[in-house]
């Protein structure tokens, strides 16, 4: 029996680590550097051809202040970030979730 299980120990590890690592979870701050209330923020993962649901909901975010979330199951360390102002102004950035915590809005 012993045999046998070493056997299968040696078919399945290869086949585990082949597999892409586990999706982590980051505490990420955006921070309104700006002069402007900000109205929307997305951000999605770089390689999806849409957004996510806007990370303020039914609030915005005043010139000085921040919004703190918890992104999980990210497995692509780039983000796309869409910010929409009350002007109507945007601004698109890419950045690395997995290295940078805060995301300054400028």
């Amino acid at each position: 029996m012993t045999r046998l299980a070493a056997l299968a120990a040696a078919l399945v590890l290869p086949l585990l680590s082949a597999l892409p690592a586990d999706a982590q979870t980051y505490g990420v701050r955006f921070q309104n550097n700006t002069r402007e209330v900000v109205w929307r923020i997305y951000s999605s993962p770089t390689h999806n051809n849409s957004w996510e649901q806007d990370l303020l909901g039914s609030r915005v975010l005043q010139p000085g202040q921040y919004l703190d979330v918890i992104i999980q199951n990210v497995s692509n360390c780039w983000y796309d970030v869409l910010v929409e102002f009350q002007s109507g102004r945007r601004a698109t950035d890419t950045w690395n979730i997995c290295t940078h915590s805060q995301f300054n809005i400028n």
